[in-house]
């Protein structure tokens, strides 16, 4: 189970790495805090490393906003990767947290439809289910919760990737 769970997790760390370098990382931190939600836009508090201002993304519903907008996310989910790799319960919890915070944003909601919306609420199910796993504190649990939530981030994207009008 161990075994599986760890090569499972390079893999999955494989494939955010991946997404990330083909999103292209221009003037994108790699580490940070979502914060601030107002007026359509995304602040990103960089940690105290960085020697300049937050960022802001524009957060509206074009193609480059949503892109933005799931690059935050992938930067929370490399994230939990890292707490995962270095059995960092309390990383993975935070970032789970800011993915919650993230998903509860109205650009959120990219499609009005039935089937987005259950998608989102799994989504947002399985989130919920990381962060209490890795307040349990075992690798094993949070590993797990982590492959689901990776799932349901696949599945909506699926689903999106088949509408005509997105």
């Amino acid at each position: 189970m161990q075994r599986s769970c760890w090569s499972f997790l390079m893999v999955v760390a494989g494939l955010v790495t991946s997404l990330v370098l083909a999103m292209g990382s221009q003037d994108f931190p790699t580490t940070g805090t979502a914060t601030a939600w107002q007026d359509g836009k995304q602040q990103l508090e960089t940690g105290p490393q960085e020697n300049e201002k937050p960022k802001t993304l524009p957060m509206n519903q074009d193609s480059i906003g949503r892109r933005d907008y799931m690059r935050v996310k992938l930067m929370f989910t490399q994230n939990i990767i890292e707490g995962l790799t270095m059995k960092n319960f309390e990383t993975i919890r935070q970032a789970g947290e800011e993915i919650r915070t993230v998903t509860e944003g109205a650009a959120w909601n990219a499609v009005d439809s039935d089937e987005y919306r259950f998608q989102s609420r799994e989504f947002q199910r399985s989130v919920e289910s990381l962060i209490k796993a890795a307040e349990t504190g075992n690798i094993e649990a949070t590993t797990l919760r982590f492959f689901g939530m990776t799932t349901k981030c696949v599945d909506c994207h699926e689903h999106l990737r088949m509408r005509a009008d997105f």
